[in-house]
């Protein structure tokens, strides 16, 4: 045997091994077992977050072997939760080839106070069982949703909606609310008299992109098709605050379209972005619905769950939407139906009400008044 399918070989063997000991020492209390793959190991608060099952991590990269998959069924009443798309395409046939449920978790639309590259608690997380509500090719069960709920009768959740609007259209609320600086927009000495469009900057690997948009975009390339396209308007570009914290060499550098737009930072509240902008363009960014619930013309270039509903101008539609909604109503089927909602000391499942509570208490320095 070469000495490379050796070393894999005896890699497999190990974890297997590990994996059978890990299954042995398992409580028996009747729960089901949730098989977490491509969940970074620091997420251990999915310990918390579902707690009617016994956790195991079985792996936190997509380049795992899949042929350790059958260590899954060394556990009892296995269900596999994947972080995202973030896991070697042979799962999902492995799951379908041995009954298993296989569910997509990734964070909700209200994550924390502070971005998850710093590694902070999510306050909601999205559970789907048909795809990523990103992933423009199937529907997920948020489109499904969308396209089927009749909101006419729950009166509390659409209460809960309209607060929830009010606050991101008045004080910022938005998917997280960072600490840091606070610029003012009137700094950059705008022309009261030019059209403004603010461009929502996203980081460029992000799968939202991949599987949300027919053609692939970079920031600075959709930079560039917005001068190109309204060659006399004021363009703010505010690259997102990820590819600023952790760049990489391959995202787009915003210095390389500075001439040709402001380039905001995360020192200038989206909120005030927003609230400037005559219109506001978009690839899949959820700052595109935010900008949306404000009451804003948003152009998206890709799909995003929020798109083809009827209130934004749509680029790259997708045909399987075809009901009629209005902003609050997908605000209240995304934010109050969709997600699960967490007590970020307890771990305990809390409804929306009492997260935009808590949401608010923690962010309650850093929103606008």
């Amino acid at each position: 045997m070469p000495k490379g399918a050796l070393k894999r070989f005896l890699s497999r063997t190990r974890f297997r091994s590990r994996m059978r000991h890990v299954a042995g020492t398992l409580p028996r209390n009747g729960k089901p077992t949730a098989i977490l793959i491509g969940f970074a190991a620091w997420k251990h608060f999915m310990v918390d977050y579902l707690q009617d099952h016994n956790v195991v991590f079985f792996g936190n990269s997509p380049a795992i072997d899949p042929r350790s998959f059958d260590a899954i069924l060394d556990f009892p009443e296995p269900e596999v939760f994947a972080w995202s798309y973030q896991f070697p395409p042979e799962l999902q046939e492995f799951c379908a080839a041995n009954g298993l449920a296989l569910t997509f978790v990734e964070d909700g639309f209200l994550r924390s106070v502070g971005l998850g590259v710093e590694r902070s608690r999510p306050l909601s997380l999205v559970f789907d069982r048909k795809s990523m509500h990103f992933d423009r090719a199937r529907p997920s069960q948020l489109e499904e949703l969308l396209q089927s709920v009749d909101l006419s009768a729950d009166t509390e959740l659409l209460d809960v909606a309209e607060r929830l609007q009010v606050l991101i259209a008045s004080r910022g609320l938005s998917k997280y609310v960072l600490a840091g600086t606070r610029a003012r927009i009137a700094d950059l000495g705008l022309s009261p008299s030019r059209e403004k469009i603010l461009v929502l900057g996203q980081v460029d690997d992000d799968l939202s992109i991949r599987y949300g948009a027919s053609r692939p975009w970079t920031s600075n390339q959709l930079v560039k098709f917005v001068r190109d396209h309204h060659p006399v308007a004021e363009i703010l570009y505010r690259p997102h605050p990820h590819s600023l914290a952790s760049p990489k060499p391959h995202y787009s550098k915003p210095d390389e379209v500075a001439s040709l737009c402001h380039v905001v930072g995360p020192e200038f509240p989206l909120h005030d972005c927003i609230a400037v902008a005559d219109s506001v363009y978009t690839i899949t960014s959820l700052a595109g619905f935010e900008a949306a619930v404000h009451g804003k013309h948003v152009i998206t270039m890709g799909s995003p769950f929020y798109s083809g509903w009827g209130f934004t101008e749509d680029r790259d539609p997708v045909s399987r939407r075809t009901r009629n909604r209005t902003a609050t109503e997908v605000l209240a089927i995304a934010y109050g139906i969709y997600p699960r909602y967490f007590d970020p000391v307890t771990g305990e499942r809390i409804g929306l009400g009492k997260a935009l509570d808590q949401f608010l208490h923690s962010a309650r320095d850093l929103l606008t008044r």
